[in-house]
C-alpha cells in the first residue's frame, strides 16, 4: 500500500503573491484544508509547508511558506502534490 497519495497537480500561479492554482484529484477541497505539509515526491523526501488554502471557482489556491512571488511559484508549475496517508482526514 502506498504511504503517499497523489492529491493534486499544480497547474499555474495565481496573483502577485505566488499562490498556486491546483487541479484537485481528491474527493473534497476540505481534504487539502486540513493538511499542513504536502510532498513533491511519492517518497516523502521533499516537503512544503502550507500557509493557506482557499477555493477559487472550481480550482483550489494554495500558498506555500517561502513562496511570495509568481516567479517563486513558477518553479512548482506542473508538479504533482502528495499527502501522507495518515494526514488525510
Amino acid at each position: 500500500m502506498k504511504q503517499y497519495l497523489e492529491i493534486a497537480k499544480i497547474i499555474n500561479t495565481h496573483g502577485i503573491r505566488g499562490d498556486l492554482k491546483l487541479d484537485l484529484w481528491c474527493d473534497s477541497p476540505d481534504t487539502v484544508k486540513h493538511i499542513k505539509t504536502l510532498y513533491l515526491d511519492d517518497a516523502g523526501k521533499k516537503s512544503v509547508s502550507i500557509s493557506d488554502v482557499r477555493m477559487h471557482g472550481r480550482f483550489c489556491l494554495l500558498r506555500i511558506a517561502g513562496v511570495n512571488t509568481p516567479e517563486d511559484g513558477a518553479k512548482y508549475k506542473e508538479r504533482v502534490l502528495y499527502a501522507a496517508r495518515e494526514d488525510i482526514p
